[in-house]
């Protein structure tokens, strides 16, 4: 009996119910995963309050991101509001809503590889590659690499749109691809990288092209875009990044593309926080001969599609470069499909009959799921997770002081103070560690030796918050209450959003029975949409008018 794999896995939409049953399958687990402690614990636990609010959905659109107060991305931060509204505290719906943008983004990668014109089986095995591929694990199985999926699956479609628009000149299409454009550019700023491959591919193809019109036309369409967006950018930061560093880190950091390039073809050492130094460029360089003398030898090879595959890989690629230190995975998510082009020219260019081929790939979906299956291990929790970036990025003082950091959480003292020593001997100007050795002083009771490291800590970082705040708290325990209250008014000149810090001057001026002030901060705590006890509001605006600060 013979399987009809047209009908089982080809025709109409089994596709794309194959590519989702295959990603769920491979990330189910991922449902169940805890907290890294990298920026997610700062998403959904120290901001938390901030998501559940309704109200703060307008805002997100007019401010820099919770994490980095210099990103403007709004789409990601609004898709932790509707996460924190539709789930709560949950992690399993955060991981759920991870799991899907990326299904739908391994969907819109199949559609976008038969509209360029290639056999609906070889675009169906080249979609699970992706759909499966290791170097993405980060995207899916830590909650903030969403930023990259979501990035993948607006820029996509808006792509596909404008495809679309290039073969029937109708409004809704082009509608649609400005839609899905700004949503990209909302998501991170990567996306301005797209009206340029557009160009591009307008003039690569000029057979896809009615008439000159629409490319104008389209021209308009995104200046109007980028200059709204632009604007928007530009309200919204609060610091800005000078071009010449940009440059110097993009020079810096441009050999890192060569890495990206062997985990894209040879994802066999992966790291959960990789860093320049600690990469390898063997594989790289491997993936360039491989690619050149597969080209070479394709005899139907179109080097218009294979210079747009070579551009869509490099310069999406690009920003990812600017002002980074790690070199995170998942900023591999467009970029792949890039790559993936050419992968598929270098098949198309065998021409005859593709079975080898199929299988050969069918292959390589199998041995990625499985090492995506080993890798998304490191993402379970927070020690999985950083006990790998120290295995596997030696040099980098972040994987060592968070490894320290996770012991101190456990309360192992001990080890914690070990670990926080590799940080300071790599970089002596470590963030962080200082105000974690202060926090462990206090609990030693060693308050002098506390006072000293929280001192340092605002000398190397003075626009830390966490610092600021704990030193007001060793300043109220002593009774230092003027010191407490100068040191908390600076934590939320830093932060704004420093909940406890206004609830400790809330307390503190209730202390000091200055009832005016106190209700001062009780108002700004509604007003952010956190809570405060129900005694303390009816005694408060009991009393406030009654008393002078």
């Amino acid at each position: 009996m013979t399987i009809n794999v047209d009908k089982i896995f080809i025709k109409s939409w089994r596709p794309f119910l194959w590519i989702a049953f295959v990603g769920i399958l491979l990330y189910s687990k991922t449902l169940f995963f805890d907290l890294t402690f990298l920026d997610d614990n700062v998403w959904i636990q120290d901001y938390g309050w901030y998501l559940k609010n309704a109200g703060h959905i307008k805002e997100v659109f007019v401010r820099p991101d919770l994490i980095s107060k210099v990103f403007y991305r709004p789409m990601v931060s609004l898709s932790f509001i509707i996460d924190a509204h539709l789930y709560g505290g949950s992690l399993i719906g955060y991981h759920f809503s991870n799991v899907l943008f990326h299904l739908i983004g391994a969907m819109l990668v199949f559609a976008l590889f038969c509209r360029l014109g290639y056999e609906r089986i070889t675009s169906f095995l080249f979609a699970l590659v992706f759909c499966v591929h290791p170097v993405l694990t980060s995207a899916v199985a830590w909650i903030p690499g969403r930023t990259d999926s979501l990035l993948g699956g607006f820029v996509l479609s808006s792509f596909l749109f404008f495809l679309g628009y290039l073969k029937k000149r109708r409004a809704l299409v082009l509608i649609g691809h400005l839609f899905f454009l700004v949503c990209a550019l909302l998501t991170k700023e990567t996306a301005i990288i797209l009206p340029i491959l557009c160009v591009l591919y307008f003039f690569l193809f000029p057979s896809d092209k009615k008439d000159l019109k629409k490319g104008i036309a389209l021209f308009v369409c995104w200046i109007v875009v980028m200059s709204v967006w632009g604007w928007g950018l530009i309200i919204s930061s609060e610091s800005k990044i000078p071009f010449l560093i940009m440059v110097q880190t993009m020079v810096k950091n441009a050999p890192s593309i060569v890495n990206y390039l062997g985990k894209a073809c040879f994802p066999f050492r992966l790291s959960v926080l990789p860093v320049l130094r600690d990469l390898t460029f063997i594989e790289g360089f491997i993936t360039i001969i491989v690619i050149t003398i597969g080209l070479y030898f394709s005899r139907q090879r179109r080097w218009p599609v294979i210079t747009f595959g070579l551009a869509w890989f490099v310069l999406f690629l690009a920003p990812a470069l600017i002002v980074s230190f790690l070199k995170h995975e998942y900023r591999l998510y467009l970029p792949l499909v890039g790559f993936l082009v050419i992968l598929l020219e270098m098949a198309r260019g065998r021409g005859g009959n593709l079975k080898g081929l199929h299988i050969f790939v069918v292959a390589v979906v199998g041995l990625f799921t499985v090492l995506t299956w080993g890798h998304s291990r490191h993402y379970k929790d927070r020690f999985a997770f950083w006990e790998n970036a120290v295995a596997t990025s030696k040099h980098s003082p972040l994987a060592h002081r968070n490894l320290g950091a996770m012991y101190q959480l456990e309360g192992k003292i001990d080890l914690a103070k070990e670990a926080y020593q590799k940080p300071l001997s790599l970089n002596p100007h470590e963030a962080m560690v200082h105000n974690n050795l202060g926090i462990i002083a206090v609990g030693e009771k060693d308050f002098q030796k506390a006072e000293e490291e929280y001192l340092e800590e605002i000398r190397i970082n003075p626009e830390y918050d966490n610092a600021h705040y704990n030193l007001g708290v060793l300043y109220y325990m002593q009774g230092k209450y003027h010191q407490a209250e100068a040191m908390w008014k600076k934590t939320v000149k830093l932060n704004p959003n420093y909940i406890d810090a206004y609830n400790k001057l809330l307390v503190h001026y209730l202390t000091q029975k200055n009832f005016r002030r106190a209700d001062e901060y009780r108002k700004i705590l509604l007003q952010k949409g956190a809570s405060v006890p129900e005694r303390i509001e009816r005694f408060l605006m009991k009393n406030a008018a009654n008393h002078e600060g």
